[in-house]
């Protein structure tokens, strides 16, 4: 009858709604779930007294991730060396290269190392920044940001060795750094990579002294305040900028058919927007005569 379809059509109404609030409730509930696992430092100054609260360490852990970086890129360059002086077969290996990627070796041998030595000099500098320049606060960061970047810096000279020829193949190769072989787009990466690096330092120096008075002695471990003058003049976050430029500069250098790394950029570039975005809004909220015309991260766009 029609009462009855009218009735089983309000019922059916009103499960969709309170189904459409649970299921809104939940997102809401997840997405404040993922902020607190997501979030560190001065962005996780409140959100870390709830869940993550108990899975939070020190932020100044943050030099174990660039102890790890250089001793895990060092360790494969010290491999490859033993490739190609002691005309060691990498045999054993190829397996293990084979459950990252199944694709053929697309890297010759001698720039596979040259970028795991740009790679050990990239994290040295940050290794040198972070136990010597970087003044942290007493905020905290949760452990599932530490065992990530764990992750990502043990897996990082991995993403490179994997399609490289000589440690992907039972072959043994010369080691030759030879540039001339290299096209514009290897050259602008070389170039691009140095260029980021030099401004992540300069952008670490000016960050810390912040937190330094005139003599270089640390004081105020927590006090925050607006830079000026170079990148910070168009983006809140210009250090992770550089982040994102030195990842895609190796991206470029790198033979177009080598894969592996390029996901790897594609998360470090994900990585770093976002944190940024997070780190922009806190900004934004903390200072009221903050710089209306300032973007997160990429100038005058994001």
């Amino acid at each position: 009858s029609r009462m009855t379809t009218a009735i089983i059509l309000n019922y059916l109404i009103f499960m969709t709604s309170v189904i459409s609030v649970m299921g809104i409730a939940t997102l809401f509930r997840l997405g404040s779930i993922i902020g607190e696992f997501t979030a560190y430092g001065k962005t996780n100054e409140q959100k870390h007294r709830n869940i993550t609260k108990w899975f939070a360490v020190p932020k100044r852990f943050f030099r174990h991730f660039y102890v790890l970086a250089v001793a895990s890129v060092a360790g494969w360059i010290y491999l490859g060396l033993q490739f190609t002086w002691k005309e060691m077969k990498s045999e054993q290996f190829v397996p293990y290269m084979r459950m990252l990627t199944n694709k053929t070796p697309q890297i010759p041998f001698s720039l596979g190392m040259t970028v795991l030595g740009l790679l050990l000099l990239h994290t040295t500098r940050r290794f040198i920044e972070t136990s010597l320049i970087s003044v942290y606060s007493d905020t905290s960061m949760n452990m599932f940001h530490y065992f990530l970047g764990m992750a990502h810096y043990t897996i990082l000279p991995m993403c490179v060795a994997c399609e490289t020829l000589g440690f992907a193949s039972k072959s043994v190769y010369l080691l030759r750094l030879d540039f001339d072989g290299w096209n514009q787009w290897q050259y602008m990466g070389l170039i691009t990579f140095l260029y980021a690096n030099f401004h992540q330092f300069k952008i670490s120096v000016q960050l810390a002294k912040v937190r330094r008075d005139a003599t270089g002695k640390v004081g105020d471990q927590n006090v925050h305040a607006i830079l000026y003058g170079g990148w910070f003049d168009l983006v809140s976050c210009p250090h992770f900028l550089m982040e994102m430029l030195i990842y895609a500069s190796i991206t470029a250098i790198l033979p177009r058919g080598a894969t592996a790394f390029k996901y790897l950029c594609g998360f470090v570039i994900v990585n770093q927007a976002f944190a940024a975005l997070i780190t922009h809004r806190w900004y934004k909220s903390h200072f009221k005569d903050y710089p209306p015309q300032r973007k997160a991260v990429i100038p005058y766009i994001l």
